[in-house]
Formats: structure tokens, sequence, C-alpha cells
């Protein structure tokens, strides 16, 4: 009698170990899928926050001149001191008298903000924020969205492009060479060069898939250009 009750006392264990095994599956997948809304989610804010408080900043000056085509420590400073980017955005470091300054993504990736020209004029009457660092399937879903979709968001164009590890290791600095700016000024139009996507805001449609898998070619890493005016 004893025996028959360790034997329905091992199967019972193993079944309730069986249930814990599929809710956990279940539970790691769900918090996956809701980590990745997540950090999507802060990477919309980011670029919202980013460019309101731009505009906010400019907003009695001729262009954006200021914000230059190198992400100097002086526009650094300008971005922390004016707190262009979200608090959850900076990271600062010190050793001994010399304190860094840095800025990250969600995705642990960095965050730049740079002038650029509007598709009609040589002036620097728009930025480019730049994001590096994008996993893939995130860069495909922000890609895809529609930026332009709410009233006077000044959205112009945007470019995605994979890049390997030893690219983003050296920085946001070795990102941004004003190619985006000049091409997308010359050439609107174009859906693909040198192997980044592209899409021009003139029609007011957010990126296709199709260009957003294409552009998005990094598994782990990938840039994100938004202009905005």
């Amino acid at each position: 009698m004893r025996i028959n009750e360790k034997g329905r006392s091992m199967i019972e264990m193993l079944g309730v170990l069986a249930i814990i095994g599929v809710l956990s599956v279940g539970g790691i997948a769900g918090y996956s899928k809701a980590m990745a809304k997540f950090k999507a989610n802060k990477t919309i804010d980011l670029v919202s926050h980013t460019v309101a408080n731009t505009r906010i900043l400019f907003g009695s000056q001729r262009d954006y001149a200021d914000l230059g085509t190198e992400w100097s420590n002086d526009v650094k400073a300008m971005a922390v001191n004016a707190k262009l980017f979200p608090d959850e955005v900076v990271r600062s470091t010190t050793s001994g008298e010399t304190t860094t300054t840095s800025f990250e993504n969600a995705y642990a990736g960095s965050v730049g903000l740079f002038a650029g020209h509007r598709l009609d004029t040589n002036d620097k009457k728009a930025f480019i924020v730049v994001l590096t660092g994008i996993p893939q399937s995130a860069c495909i879903d922000l890609a895809t969205q529609d930026w332009s979709a709410s009233s006077g968001s000044g959205f112009v164009a945007m470019q995605v492009s994979g890049d390997s590890e030893s690219t983003q290791a050296q920085g946001i600095e070795a990102e941004y060479d004003g190619t985006f700016d000049a091409l997308v000024l010359n050439d609107c139009e174009k859906s693909s060069a040198t192997g980044k996507s592209i899409i021009c805001a003139n029609d007011g449609e957010p990126m296709t898939t199709l260009a957003a898998t294409k552009g998005c070619s990094g598994v782990n890493f990938n840039t994100m250009y938004f202009k905005f005016f």
C-alpha cells in the first residue's frame, strides 16, 4: 500500500513539474515580447523627446548650425544642459578630475545629434538624430513606424544601415560623416544606396517593410538616422 502511495506521489510531482515547465517557457516568451515592446517604446519616446526639446531650444534661431556635424564635447554639454535627451539616456563617469559624458539608448547603443539640411535648401535648417546598436528586429519595427503621422512632426527622411561589431565599437563619431545628409538632399527618391535604405517624407509614407529589411541588415548592430526640421 505504501508503495502505491509513493508511486502516485511521484506521478503527481512529475505532472506539477511539467506544468511549471510549460508555464516557465510561456512566461519567458511573454517577458521577451514585453521587453521588446518596452525598449521600442522607450526609443520612440527618446526620438520624440529629442525632437521637441531641440525645436524649443533653437526656436529663436534661424537654423540648427550650432549642432554642427561633429559630436563634439561642446555639443554634448549643450545636450546635457538643455536636456535635449531624457535623463535616463545620459551616462556620466568620473575618473579623477575628468568627467566623461556619453548617451545610451534602450539597446545600449549610442545617441548623437547633428545639424542637417532641408531638402529644398543648403542652409542647416534640419537636424539629425542618430541611434546605433539597434538589433535587427527592433530596427525593422522602428523603421516602419509612421514618423510623420502626427501633425507638425517635421519628419524629413530616414536611413537605416547594418553595421559590424567593429564599426559599432568606433562610436557615434565614426557613424555620422554627413553622407546621409548629402544623399537625401541630392537624391531623395532613392530606396537604397550602398546597401542603405532611405525613405523621404515627401509623400508622408513610412519606410516599407522590404526597404527596412534590406537596410537593417545587421543581426545585432544597426544604425538609424532620423531627420527632422
